[in-house]
């Protein structure tokens, strides 16, 4: 779930309130929190339960960024990073977890990930990496902003 505090309202989001976020977790409760969440700070979301319904929606269009939850059937969050650095895809990726492994924070960096964030999710934390990342190049993002 997403356990959000006021600085939403006052982080000075407007240049970013068109951004497109697109959401990737097979639990539809986090979908919907996350989903709420950001569209009351106005951007707009789409939201897929499974990872090879994302993938099959980048030939139509493209996220500004990616929440992406790291354990999923079929196709995981790793996998996911893996199709996209292969493809070249750059997007900020933000990946959620509610589990903290060994080494995947580097796995997912490496993979280009820019931010990990422990469930259940700070809405103002994630709002803050958005808005950090959302409009730089890859090349000028940080690497790998960490939450919990």
């Amino acid at each position: 779930m997403v356990h959000a505090g006021a600085a939403y309202c006052e982080s000075g989001l407007e240049a970013s309130r068109a951004a497109r976020i697109a959401v990737v977790d097979d639990d539809p409760s986090v979908r919907t929190a996350i989903s709420r969440f950001l569209r009351i700070a106005n951007f707009q979301v789409d939201l897929y339960a499974r990872s090879i319904d994302f993938l099959d929606s980048l030939d139509r269009e493209r996220p500004d960024c990616l929440i992406l939850d790291l354990h999923m059937p079929t196709l995981t969050g790793i996998d996911v990073m893996e199709y996209l650095k292969a493809s070249k895809v750059d997007f900020a990726t933000v990946v959620v977890s509610a589990d903290d492994e060994p080494n995947v924070r580097e796995i997912c960096s490496n993979l280009g990930a820019v931010s990990f964030l422990r469930k259940p999710l700070d809405g103002d934390l994630l709002l803050q990496v958005i808005e950090t990342v959302r409009s730089k190049p890859q090349r000028d993002r940080p690497r790998l902003i960490t939450g919990h």
